[in-house]
């Protein structure tokens, strides 16, 4: 069910001015529009910049110490979930191959759609692979040409 807007509502600061009736934003209006405040840091950053402060009292960094304590677990305490865990970040998991989908003779029905949207979608993900393909070949003979 689609609710029409006849105008626009004004922008008085109040959240329920910029709300449909079903409680979703009105299209052009945001519940956050001033956005992000400028030079605010990420969770993963502030972590970062935590693990390369000096642990106290102690003559190294607290990144050092989360390291040491890792290791310790796995080889010390013997955690295998631990030790897999480590293994999987050095070296990375094993590629397995996966195909997704049929063949030219059996494909994969698509349920919902009908064939005219599949052929649509699939024009639509060759064509954005072919572009792909074509940025990738460019930034090469860019690349080659620099060295």
């Amino acid at each position: 069910m689609k609710q029409e807007i006849k105008q626009k509502p004004e922008k008085t600061g109040n959240i329920q001015d910029i709300r449909d009736v079903n409680g979703r934003f009105i299209k052009g209006f945001s519940g956050n529009p001033s956005g992000k405040p400028t030079g605010s840091k990420s969770f993963t950053t502030k972590v970062k910049e935590a693990l390369e402060k000096i642990a106290e009292g102690k003559d190294y960094t607290y990144e050092e110490a989360f390291i040491k304590s890792i290791l310790k677990k796995a080889i010390v305490d013997g955690d295998s979930a631990t030790q897999r865990l480590i293994w999987n970040y050095l070296d990375g998991m094993p590629r397995q191959a996966t195909t997704i989908g049929g063949d030219e003779n059996n494909p994969i029905p698509i349920i919902g759609i009908s064939d005219e949207q599949t052929e649509r979608i699939v024009l639509r993900e060759a064509k954005r692979v072919m572009i792909s393909r074509e940025i990738a070949e460019k930034n090469d003979m860019i690349e080659e040409e620099s060295e």
